[in-house]
């Protein structure tokens, strides 16, 4: 990163992305662990998979759903009381859910993390890291998908390995001990964007120069969803599949880890090149790799191949990432970010909670997972159909705008 980058930025700037990083890292991966807790939960409690997945549909409706009024609150009143919420909710639900004898339990205790914990979190975060940002917002988006790709990876790796030590009761507890402990303390140093404060008139006149919000969301809203069931077939289903042919329990979590690794060089990337070319652009290429990618995991029957098409497949998630968040809050202006995040967050969770339940239905239905990574293929076709038309509606209205204003 370039010197001059780094002194155009207000210095608390880049703490606010340190922050967003480490917040993310912690409730995003926590998210994604029940693929580690699958196998176990399902042959202690006598549930299917597709139930057990099902749990994670719960987590990332109410995650993007409520992410619609988090980011609106968050506009209005500043996201530090909404991140004190969302740390005890993350850290509190993942405990109880050690403990639950009842699978209405656990679809509960889900709910109240996605809704309550993540969406408290991430939306408020990414809207005010965003307004700090003054010249490169993409790559601010991008570093705190550092923290996104890191957490995926490495939570899921460490629950691995508390299960594999101890049982998955237990890996649930010191899950949630270990978010309260690292998280609260934190909640003081969130600030909000000090542009927003007081510059009132300046965000009027800016307001000229952008699309409707409801516009550009809706593109980015729509594609958002079959983005995400595209990479939430294999992101909850792959540790599975990888144990299904006989990886062991702690190298097919490893993949996951392989995965976010290189979606954690992508995030980067795919955020430098954004403030270069556009953010939609880049949303556009992560998709169109993804997409080409994703069917390769059916292909997989070793520890290593497994590893080498996470590590490409994750090349292309974290610019996915990366293009999807920041467009929802760079195309739009600045006193609407929270809420276009918000509804960018929505939609595209609810394309996880979709996409994770299918995988485990079609999975069900079928005896493997052919079927389900086929649909995950067509839906990133569908998503990379979507932002090729939105490219052209943009560039479009941008041009109207131009044309009004001379």
């Amino acid at each position: 990163m370039s010197t001059n980058l780094i002194k155009r930025e207000s210095g608390y700037a880049w703490v606010m992305v340190a922050l967003g990083a480490l917040f993310i890292a912690v409730s995003n991966g926590s998210i994604n662990t029940i693929a580690i807790f699958m196998a176990p939960v399902t042959h202690e409690m006598g549930w299917l998979r597709g139930e057990a997945s099902l749990a994670y549909t719960f987590a990332t409706i109410s995650f993007g759903l409520n992410s619609i009024l988090a980011g609106h609150l968050s506009d209005r009143f500043g996201p530090r009381p909404l991140v004190l919420v969302g740390a005890v909710a993350v850290g509190t639900s993942l405990f109880m859910m050690g403990r639950v004898t009842g699978l209405w339990e656990y679809y509960l205790l889900q709910l109240v993390f996605g809704g309550f914990g993540c969406a408290a979190i991430q939306i408020p975060l990414l809207s005010t890291v965003t307004n700090w940002f003054r010249y490169s917002p993409g790559t601010a988006v991008g570093l705190m998908n550092v923290g996104r790709t890191i957490g995926n990876g490495f939570v899921p790796f460490f629950a691995g390995a508390m299960v594999a030590s101890y049982d998955w009761r237990q890996a649930y507890a010191i899950l949630g001990v270990s978010a309260l402990v690292i998280l609260l303390p934190l909640v003081l140093l969130v600030r909000r964007a000090p542009n927003l404060k007081s510059d009132a008139e300046t965000i009027a006149a800016a307001a000229a120069k952008f699309l409707p919000t409801g516009k550009v969301m809706s593109w980015i809203g729509s594609a958002a969803i079959f983005c995400c069931i595209a990479h939430a077939i294999p992101l909850l289903h792959v540790v599975s599949m990888a144990r299904d042919k006989g990886i062991a329990p702690q190298q097919a979590a490893s993949i996951l880890t392989v995965w976010m690794i290189f979606g954690l060089v992508g995030a980067v990337l795919a955020g430098r090149m954004g403030d270069k070319i556009g953010m939609a652009r880049v949303y556009l290429i992560g998709s169109i790799f993804q997409t080409v990618m994703v069917i390769w995991f059916l292909f997989a029957e070793s520890y290593g191949g497994f590893l080498v098409i996470a590590a490409l497949f994750g090349m292309g998630f974290g610019g996915v990432m990366t293009g999807l968040i920041a467009s929802s809050q760079v195309l739009v202006r600045p006193d609407h970010r929270g809420f276009s995040g918000g509804i960018g967050s929505a939609c595209g969770w609810s394309g996880m909670g979709v996409g994770g339940f299918l995988g485990g239905l079609l999975f069900d239905i079928a005896g493997d997972y052919t079927l389900a990574f086929m649909v995950a293929t067509a839906a990133g076709l569908v998503n990379v159909t979507l932002l090729i038309f939105f490219q052209g509606a943009y560039k479009r209205g941008v041009e109207g705008i131009a044309e009004q204003s001379a």
